[in-house]
């Protein structure tokens, strides 16, 4: 990741691999507000969580925090979410 932030785009039933390869987020579920994902990493527990539009949650990869924010939620063609991933630590 060469900034502290990126903004990537999931579709639902896929897999983004971000922050240069220290995690992945895969898109489980998506409604008009929230987005359902498991988050998780090579050697590491897989964290689900669902949120709402705004929301974010933090994941620990162990060489850092990160804040993964859900910024949008696309269902007209795609189902997909927008989210930005910040490193936090």
């Amino acid at each position: 990741m060469n900034s502290r932030s990126e903004k990537i785009r999931v579709a639902k039933g896929s897999t983004a691999i971000v922050a240069g390869g220290a995690f992945m987020i895969t898109l489980t579920g998506i409604t008009l507000n929230s987005a359902k994902v498991t988050v998780g990493a090579v050697g590491r527990a897989n964290q689900y969580a669902e949120v709402n539009l705004g929301e974010f949650i933090h994941y620990d990869t162990g060489d850092g925090v990160f804040e993964i924010r859900l910024l949008s939620v696309y269902l007209a063609y795609e189902e997909a979410a927008e989210f930005l991933v910040t490193k936090i630590g």
